[in-house]
């Protein structure tokens, strides 16, 4: 199961009510725990279907070496349909390997914090680069405000400037922080941590690229590096921030929403997650 896609189906057996109302709720709430040997982890619902003894399986797909258990989640299907998209397509395409912006950055962090987070300052963003009419000012200021995500210099916010790896760990770091957000349930639990090559003691994001490397929330590559300073994608905020937001990935969308993004794209099922 390493590089390549494989389905896979757990049988239910015996495991669901009888009675129908129980038997849709335990559907609804039905999920399978996934937990990857690069030691990232997962919660997907897969798709119920027919097996060859008319009996029925949770049926799913991984592209890496993985262990995998059902378990029930109360609340599940409720907590996948209270929320709208963070993030928009262009047209009918997504663009994910389109690089994200500061600006873009804060507007969906903003559009996931809670009404309470992000309002103690009133007086409008104090960066010379961003005007009271930019479309991005009221979430810039809020993300801001709650601590989440701070300008390039004291006048510079760079709303046109890419995020890079390093920021992203940054912003995710300060966000588990502020929102006292628990990741655990959905990445690998706490490790000593890497030490990547690239990445030295004094870098400046040194201590969050730990954190969020030692949390799984991001990890580095196969040659040992975590490349801070790569500009990140579309497809790989949503990754992470799915995670920040408490968002699981949505499986069984047969249509895909962009052309951009087929049903086989590593990061579909989060990409779906995030624009619905």
């Amino acid at each position: 199961m390493q590089s390549h896609e494989v389905t896979l189906t757990l049988p239910l057996r015996d495991s669901l009510p009888t009675d129908p109302a129980a038997r849709q709720q335990a559907l609804d709430n039905l999920a399978v725990y996934i937990e990857h040997s690069d030691g990232t982890k997962e919660l997907i619902q897969g798709k119920l279907v027919k097996l060859s003894d008319s009996s029925e399986g949770i049926q799913f797909t991984v592209n890496k070496f993985s262990t995998f258990t059902l378990v029930v989640v109360d609340g599940l299907k409720a907590s996948q349909s209270s929320h709208n998209p963070y993030i928009n397509g262009f047209g009918a395409d997504f663009r994910p390997d389109a690089f994200v912006t500061r600006a873009q950055m804060a507007a969906m962090l903003a559009r996931n914090l809670t009404d309470e987070t992000g309002t103690e300052s009133t007086n409008g963003v104090s960066y010379t680069d961003v005007s009271a009419t930019h479309w991005a000012a009221s979430d810039i200021q809020k993300a801001q405000s709650a601590g989440i995500m701070n300008g390039m210099s004291a006048t510079q916010f760079v709303p046109e400037g890419p995020i890079t790896r390093a920021q992203m760990a940054t912003i995710a770091y300060s966000w588990m922080q502020q929102q006292n957000t628990d990741v655990t349930s959905n990445t690998s639990q706490a490790t000593d941590g890497a030490v990547f090559t690239d990445v030295s003691a004094d870098q400046w994001a040194s201590d969050a690229i730990a954190y969020v490397q030692s949390a799984g929330l991001m990890t580095g590559y196969n040659d040992g590096t975590f490349k801070p300073d790569s500009k990140l994608t579309r497809a790989e905020a949503v990754k992470v921030l799915n995670v920040l937001f408490k968002r699981t990935p949505l499986t069984g969308v047969s249509t895909p929403s962009f052309t951009d993004v087929p049903a086989t794209h590593w990061a579909y099922a989060d990409i779906e997650a995030a624009a619905q």
